[in-house]
């Protein structure tokens, strides 16, 4: 048995695991407004994982959006892309603003699918130090 893994333990296996996705359908945002899910209430089964620490936000609507994340985080999310973020997030709300005063997010055009990576060796290593 390795070093690291003596070190850890029964913990390692806990923090060697990958979520699987959670899927955030947005829904319909009004013009200029915003939605809010703590992703721990709204997937009770990611609890397991928390903190999650990777997002990708797919935007296939017409209007640029915001995303905040944990009140802090805040990234420019233009019309038409996806954009992922990953790192010590430990995401506990999340927020996505519309940007345009004057048009709606259309419900099912945007999307954020949430996960917890799969920790290597590093990772590992700091948590024991």
């Amino acid at each position: 048995m390795g070093i690291i893994a003596q070190l850890l333990g029964t913990r390692g296996k806990y923090l060697k695991e990958e979520s699987p996705l959670y899927t955030w359908n947005v829904g319909a945002i009004a013009a200029a407004g915003s939605v809010s899910i703590d992703p721990s209430r709204t997937f009770p089964a990611s609890r397991k994982y928390a903190p999650l620490n990777s997002i990708v936000v797919i935007n296939n609507d017409v209007v640029d959006i915001q995303l905040t994340i944990n009140g802090k985080e805040v990234l420019y999310i233009p019309a038409g892309a996806i954009q992922p973020v990953a790192g010590d997030l430990g995401i506990t709300h999340l927020t996505i603003t519309n940007l345009d005063a004057g048009t709606a997010v259309t419900a099912g055009k945007v999307y954020a699918n949430l996960q917890r990576s799969a920790a290597d060796i590093n990772d590992l290593a700091r948590e024991v130090l």
